[in-house]
């Protein structure tokens, strides 16, 4: 997509962040936490999401099903401390570890707080900060959006899957926008399609009031449908996307922004790693025995480690 587009924070648009997902085929890593605050790069997926939304709408929304306390507690923190970087320190994720995985027993949006920008550009434009806690059931893609109906009140919504890693730029995609029509935005040539890598997609209010707030998703409750009658502004954008839904993915996420270079939660990329550790992600809190040589792992704060094989290969940077 290019360089930066300097636009106001839409007023019309909310950001959507959709993190409710179970996270099935990253198992075993999803034991310990939501497959959102996975680290990529040192942080959480979550982090990179909120970044790419906040100066471009000025309010965010973060839908939640599974493991909502930790869920919770982060957005919590990243009111807080974002702006540095990296995550919360290791007592934090030892702190939910070993917790069984729970379920919210009902539905509510509450207000977490607000979120700065983050990086050099601060002090910058900031975002109010909300939770969509799905209960008794996670709702997809569409019934998250549906159910929002009477919080967005006649404004759309800009979405982004936060277990998708990007370098697009979402204030092109908005400027890109026809203001009419629902759009997905994908990476790669061609058009819309099945299976499409998708970057992000804005549904316009007269979209959002037809959406169930039941479970659905967008696919085939919507833009199937909308892009057979031509009703679907279809926007490619040049940006590698890594669907980190699997721990090979993942892996290959993490060796892409860190330049095939370890990855350590919570450290700044290109960090020393521990001697004998190539091609891995460390979770903060991780232990690493002294002679121990890994390969293409992946270890977590309570000790699981997987190995991935084949590992990936990868070129460039995600992010």
């Amino acid at each position: 997509m290019g360089d930066s587009v300097a636009v106001a924070a839409r007023s019309d648009l909310v950001g959507v962040a959709l993190a409710a997902g179970a996270g099935r085929r990253l198992w075993p890593l999803t034991l310990e936490r939501p497959k959102v605050l996975c680290p990529v790069g040192g942080r959480p997926l979550l982090g990179w999401a909120l970044d790419s939304l906040v100066g471009v709408v000025d309010e965010v929304v973060v839908n939640v099903h599974h493991h909502p306390a930790v869920m919770l507690a982060w957005l919590e923190w990243a009111c807080g401390g974002r702006a540095g970087g990296g995550g919360p320190p290791a007592d934090f994720w030892r702190s939910f570890a070993s917790r069984p995985p729970e379920l919210p027993t009902g539905a509510e949006v509450t207000r977490i707080g607000t979120l700065p920008v983050r990086g050099p550009a601060a002090p910058g434009p900031e975002a109010d900060l909300w939770a969509s806690i799905e209960g008794p059931e996670a709702l997809g893609t569409a019934g998250a959006l549906g159910s929002l109906a009477g919080f967005l009140d006649g404004r759309g919504v800009l979405a982004v899957n936060a277990d998708t890693l990007t370098n697009a730029n979402l204030a092109q995609v908005v400027a890109a926008w026809d203001g009419e029509r629902p759009l997905v935005a994908h990476g790669g040539p061609g058009g819309f399609r099945p299976g499409v890598d998708v970057v992000a997609s804005i549904t316009p209010w007269e979209s959002i009031v037809g959406l169930p707030a039941t479970s659905s998703g967008l696919f085939g409750h919507f833009w199937r449908n909308a892009e057979t009658s031509g009703a679907l502004q279809s926007l490619s954008v040049d940006t590698r996307v890594f669907d980190c839904g699997t721990p090979q993915r993942y892996l290959a996420a993490n060796l892409a922004v860190a330049g095939g270079l370890t990855s350590m939660e919570g450290q700044p990329i290109a960090t020393p790693s521990p001697v004998g550790l190539t091609r891995s992600v460390l979770w903060s809190g991780a232990e690493v025995i002294e002679g121990e040589v890994l390969d293409g792992a992946i270890r977590t704060t309570a000790g699981r480690t997987v190995l991935v094989r084949p590992v990936p290969t990868v070129a460039g940077h995600a992010a």
